[in-house]
C-alpha cells in the first residue's frame, strides 16, 4: 500500500510561482507581501492540501507556542474557570495549552514541570 506524499513548503511554492520565503512569509503573516501573491499562496495551500507542521516551525523559530498549566485540582470550580478562560484567549492569540494536575506532593509537580 502506498502512502501519500508529504505536501512541502516547496511544493505550494512551485504551485503559486512564488518563493519558499514568499510562502514561509504568508504562512506566518510576516513580511510584505501583495494581497494578489497572498492569495495565490493560500489558494496553492489550500488546492495542495499542505497542512503546517507546528513542530518544525517551533524548532526553526525557536517557539512551540504550546504553554504549560499546572493546576491541583481540574474539577474544582476556581481552576475550572480559570483553565478556561485561559485557554480561550491563549488559543485567540494562536497558542495551545497544555494542562497537567498535579496533587499537593512535590514529586507531582516536579513531574509536571519535566513535562514541558
Amino acid at each position: 500500500m502506498a502512502t501519500a506524499k508529504k505536501i512541502t513548503i516547496h511544493d505550494v511554492a512551485l504551485a503559486a510561482g512564488v518563493s519558499v520565503s514568499t510562502v514561509s512569509l504568508v504562512l506566518s503573516g510576516k513580511g510584505r507581501i501583495s494581497t494578489a501573491t497572498g492569495e495565490r499562496v493560500n489558494a496553492a495551500i489550500e488546492e495542495l492540501g499542505f497542512v503546517r507542521n507546528r513542530q518544525a516551525s517551533a524548532l526553526r523559530g525557536g517557539q512551540s507556542g504550546v504553554i504549560g498549566l499546572i493546576v491541583r485540582d481540574l474539577s474544582a470550580p476556581f481552576y475550572a474557570e480559570l483553565t478556561a478562560g485561559l485557554t480561550e484567549a491563549l488559543e485567540a492569540q494562536g497558542r495551545m495549552v497544555f494542562c497537567f494536575t498535579a496533587v499537593k506532593t512535590a514529586s507531582s509537580w516536579h513531574s509536571g514541570f519535566h513535562c514541558y
